[in-house]
């Protein structure tokens, strides 16, 4: 009965704690054929584990009784890692008997991207036919050919073709603004304009590109004179950043702490950026001991305060020197100014 099929399934966990992966899918591959849709897929979802964990991933899918659900749960697992060749080996297996599964053409592209080969995973997405496919799923397969779009060099044509165009054009956005391509940015946003103009993330899309065509003095006019417009927007925290950081970097760290103030401003890096430029000691101390605290859940390191681009070169000044002996500049340290600015 069920209780026994469990007790097998218990003493398979067992083999996996002591990492004995081979006895674990030997207990299980019997019970894997089970009548019960929730237990089958319970007692699969460990035997594919199990499977990763030994390395035998083209066995696992040929025991399994739903190629389908094998071929997908095993690729998914397997593309998160540097696995192609076991990636491969389930491609050949699983195209003999289910040529059409919209999952093959999905991970053909995936293992296309891999070899930076952008335009050709973009055909074999092409392939899938998305009618077919759950709307999660649907956004998956849209979402991917956009990015392998993007990695080929023609991100923009993304937006007319794939669609749905709120999706695609945030996505776009966000991928322009991390690569730094703002001439990129401006056209999409242009067509995005045309097609929806009440769009109401577009003005902040706007300041985006004016920051990175490092046109700081028209952030933060524009961002001034439409203050009551940013300041109740969803994406206040880019008006805020912008702001904070042009006034900076026009040297005007005076108007920054000000601008703290004014527009309500009470994210601790942006508080650390203005008053360290701003050479404001004690300002710094203060936020510095908040952000600090173990339940501050702003989730900022020392680490990551000295790689910010703006804060970094500031914590360096002389007129920094208690902050740095408060709080020293970790020596050695994986660089995440990278991480950072994108």
């Amino acid at each position: 009965g069920g209780r026994d099929l469990y007790a097998d399934y218990y003493q398979a966990k067992i083999k996996t704690s002591q990492k004995d992966y081979q006895s674990a899918l030997d207990i299980l591959r019997p019970i894997l054929a089970t009548k019960t849709p929730a237990d089958r897929r319970i007692f699969l979802d460990a035997f594919f584990s199990n499977a990763l964990s030994a390395h035998q991933t083209l066995q696992a899918y040929r025991d399994a009784p739903d190629p389908a659900y094998a071929f997908r749960h095993l690729c998914r697992n397997l593309s998160w890692g540097k696995n192609e060749a076991a990636i491969r080996a389930l491609i050949d297996e699983h195209a003999g008997k289910h040529a059409t599964d919209p999952w093959l053409f999905y991970y053909r592209g995936h293992l296309l991207e891999q070899s930076k080969n952008f335009s050709a995973a973009d055909q074999e997405y092409a392939r899938i036919d998305v009618k077919s496919l759950e709307e999660t799923d649907r956004s998956q397969v849209r979402a991917t050919r956009v990015h392998a779009r993007f990695k080929a060099g023609t991100g923009l044509s993304a937006y007319s073709d794939l669609g749905p165009e709120e999706q695609t054009f945030q996505q776009l956005a966000y991928l322009f603004t991390n690569a730094g391509q703002p001439d990129q940015l401006r056209t999409l946003i242009d067509l995005h304009r045309s097609d929806e103009p009440t769009d109401a993330s577009l003005k902040s899309w706007d300041i985006e590109v004016m920051y990175l065509r490092h046109d700081y003095a028209k952030v933060v006019s524009t961002l001034e004179e439409n203050k009551s417009a940013f300041a109740k927007d969803d994406d206040t925290w880019r008006a805020q950043d912008h702001l904070i950081r042009s006034l900076c970097r026009l040297n005007k760290s005076g108007n920054a702490v000000t601008a703290l103030g004014d527009w309500e401003i009470k994210d601790s890096l942006l508080r650390l950026i203005a008053n360290a430029t701003a050479g404001q000691v004690q300002a710094v101390l203060g936020d510095m001991a908040k952000v600090m605290k173990p339940d501050n859940d702003e989730d900022l390191s020392v680490e990551e305060l000295y790689d910010d681009p703006d804060l970094g070169p500031a914590l360096r000044k002389p007129a920094m020197r208690a902050v740095r002996e408060k709080y020293p500049e970790p020596t050695t340290r994986p660089s995440t100014q990278q991480a950072v600015e994108e």
